[in-house]
């Protein structure tokens, strides 16, 4: 290789650095973005007929829920709102304790128009 060649693989490296951190500064601001907006729709309420509803309020599952280690489903679920979805609540529900004590829970996916607030985080 001649000095001619030489000196054009550096420049043709300078513009690939150059373009590299042009695209992780992108990478970067989209990343900062989606979790500045995955964090607003953790915060979101929803209101249900007058009734706002937040994240730790205490609800009731209105319809049948079907739990894991369970036969059939059960009706009146209560549990505790842990985040949203664009159309949905999802609620954690604590199952019954196993042999060792250990608590265990199911997160199970509801439409805002099936639950109903029993308790709310403010109270």
């Amino acid at each position: 290789m001649n000095q001619e060649e030489i000196q054009a693989l550096i420049e043709n490296i300078d513009r690939l650095q150059i373009s590299l951190n042009h695209t992780q500064e992108e990478i970067d601001r989209l990343r900062t973005r989606l979790e500045v907006e995955r964090r607003a729709g953790n915060s979101r309420r929803v209101d249900r007929e007058n009734q706002i509803i937040e994240i730790g309020d205490r609800v009731r599952i209105n319809n049948g829920v079907r739990l894991k280690g369970s036969i059939s489903s059960s009706k009146d679920i209560e549990g505790n709102i842990i985040r949203f979805t664009k159309s949905y609540v999802i609620v954690n529900v604590a199952l019954k304790k196993n042999k060792n004590g250990v608590d265990r829970y199911q997160e199970i996916r509801r439409a805002p128009h099936n639950l109903t607030r029993l308790e709310t985080v403010s109270q």
